[in-house]
């Protein structure tokens, strides 16, 4: 059975790798680089500000025999224009816009490290996030990219249901929500 801990700033590094795992191109968009080390470096400013969707009290770790085996960024909605101004702020090339609703709970990115999938991981993860959500009265939103059918079937057997469709970039993402 997984244990579940907000992260701290010991966790960066493990904190960024799911990140990076998860949602690679918009953390280089975010971080207004294409190179890990530099995305890296840009991320921990991120990381340790409050205004920031990537502060360290958002990610979720779940621990198995002392071993963390993965996250998930989420946050309520009611943050995300703070959050989006940060990144406005610190990003001359692109524009932001928030992700989601005020009235949500949001995942941003979940990620298992390869070591450890397969084992239903991910839907403890969301299970996590949904108590989570519940306890906030808000319903669990998230985007999912059209180049990750297999993610989006993850979600959609959980219980998603596709809303709406976003074009961010020239990317398409589905908007879904439990």
């Amino acid at each position: 059975m997984l244990k579940f801990r907000q992260a701290d700033l010991n966790d960066f590094d493990n904190m960024f790798k799911i990140v990076f795992m998860a949602a690679k191109d918009v953390l280089y968009n975010h971080t207004n680089t294409n190179d890990e080390q530099s995305a890296k470096k840009v991320f921990y400013t991120y990381y340790i500000n409050d205004n920031s969707q990537y502060y360290y009290n958002n990610f979720l770790i779940a621990i198995d025999e002392n071993n963390i085996i993965g996250g998930i960024l989420s946050y309520d909605g009611k943050y995300a224009e703070k959050y989006t101004q940060l990144l406005n702020q610190n990003n001359h090339n692109m524009r932001f816009s928030p992700e989601c609703e005020k009235d949500e709970y949001y995942i941003d990115c979940l990620a298992v490290f390869p070591e450890y999938r397969g084992k239903g991981y991910a839907v403890q993860l969301l299970d996590e996030c949904q108590r989570i959500a519940k306890q906030k009265k808000l319903p669990l939103a998230l985007l999912v990219s059209e180049y990750k059918p297999r993610v989006k079937e993850l979600y959609e057997k959980y219980g998603f249901n596709i809303t709406n469709t976003l074009n961010i970039g020239s990317e398409l993402f589905y908007k879904m929500i439990i």
